[in-house]
């Protein structure tokens, strides 16, 4: 088993871009105000050393609905990835497959940024598990409660209508 200190994975570029299509995924007309915090369709794309190679590490990453007020509340790591890996499945909105490096396969997907189950702000979490290589266990994991959002979003970073990127690399 690996010494968790020695795991080192670092989320390198995270971002969100206005699709053109922003009013379909929001369930908008093409005329008239429309908020990109409606439910609707959002896009994510993850990626493992991207322009590096194959990964040391295997890794999974989830984005599930709110964020630190929800997740964060508990006192130590392991009680927060529980709260939120055993969330309740209306919590779910997007999961990769084991990724193993650049442009894995299962490694995007469209997903719904809010559904009839999740009511609050419209905050996320993602949650990235590393995997031993060799054996498959998990050896380490992390939470990004994006608090600053993207641009101006603020804390409210699960807006419809948006493409969202993260890259993750070996440190």
């Amino acid at each position: 088993m690996l010494n968790l200190q020695l795991v080192q994975l670092v989320l390198v570029n995270a971002w969100a871009t206005r699709n053109p299509n922003f009013r379909g995924r929001c369930g908008c007309s093409s005329i008239g105000a429309c908020s990109d915090l409606n439910r609707g369709k959002s896009y994510a794309a993850v990626d493992y050393n991207h322009g590096v190679g194959p990964g040391k590490y295997n890794i999974k990453v989830w984005i599930k609905h709110h964020g630190k007020e929800y997740y964060g509340k508990h006192a130590t790591h392991e009680q927060r990835w529980s709260s939120f890996i055993n969330a309740p499945c209306s919590h779910n909105l997007f999961s990769t497959s084991i990724l193993t490096g650049p442009s894995s396969p299962g490694r995007e997907d469209y997903f719904d940024n809010d559904n009839n189950d999740t009511h609050g702000p419209q905050t996320g979490t993602l949650g990235l598990e590393v995997y031993d290589k060799k054996t498959g266990q998990s050896v380490w994991r992390s939470l990004y409660y994006f608090d600053s959002g993207f641009g101006d979003f603020g804390r409210e970073w699960l807006r419809c209508g948006y493409d969202f990127g993260f890259q993750f690399k070996d440190a």
